[in-house]
């Protein structure tokens, strides 16, 4: 009997509770998701060997399969198959974003001070005809770089490989 009263005054404390605030006119709305919807953190440029290159946005739950799946998904299905996808969020970036000679293309080169269209071509070339860089001081080897050239690129420019940065 105890235990009915008691479960009996418990409901109408919660019906009295859930009474005072439906009282309320205004309409509040009710969403019945899981998860909230991903945030836009930025954008990414998706380039290589996808159906679109191009700008698209990266959300907080972005994985590199659904970037690329945005861009189109792949041109072929090879074991080998390039692809690029650039950042471009300050929240991904303490620092200064540095241009990577060994993977920028010719127009991210000439983005830098300084870099026309024939010297980007030059150091695409140098990069064809003598592998990767392994420093960045190595760049004063390209036709129309010299070390004024390379002292106003320096801290823009680094040379990346499976190791880490160099220089």
């Amino acid at each position: 009997m105890k235990k009915s009263i008691s479960i009996l005054l418990s409901i109408s404390v919660f019906a009295c509770i859930l009474s005072a605030g439906c009282s309320r006119t205004e309409l509040i709305e009710i969403s019945f998701d899981a998860k909230p919807k991903p945030s836009l953190m930025g954008q990414v440029f998706i380039d290589g060997e996808v159906r679109v290159v191009g700008i698209y946005p990266l959300k907080e739950d972005d994985t590199l399969q659904s970037l690329l799946e945005s861009a189109g998904g792949l041109k072929k299905e090879e074991d080998r198959i390039f692809c690029w996808v650039y950042f471009s969020s300050e929240w991904l970036f303490e620092d200064e974003q540095k241009v990577d000679l060994n993977r920028a293309n010719e127009w991210l080169l000439q983005a830098l001070p300084g870099i026309g269209e024939g010297t980007a071509k030059n150091i695409v070339s140098y990069r064809k005809d003598h592998g990767p860089f392994r420093h960045v001081k190595e760049l004063m080897n390209v036709d129309g770089i010299g070390e004024a050239t390379f002292d106003r690129l320096a801290d823009k420019i680094t040379v990346l490989d499976m190791r880490g940065p160099a220089g």
